[in-house]
């Protein structure tokens, strides 16, 4: 059980960093350090990135791409 906490805790945590980084890039120019002199592509090419898996996962009900 102590696994599916910390599973759960990382799962938002990246999720969290994922939603800033793609929906609020000024806001993670401010948070993060590497991203103060980042264009802006990369950012949202991170944010992307750790927000993307959570989206194709197969027991996600509102996936948006499974492939079987």
């Amino acid at each position: 059980i102590a696994l599916w906490v910390a599973q759960a805790r990382l799962a938002v945590v990246f999720g969290m960093a994922g939603f800033i980084k793609t929906f609020q890039p000024a806001k993670a120019r401010a948070t993060f350090d590497w991203a103060k002199e980042a264009p802006a592509s990369v950012i949202l090419f991170a944010g992307i990135t750790q927000s993307g898996p959570r989206l194709c996962h197969p027991r996600n009900k509102w996936r948006i791409w499974y492939a079987r």
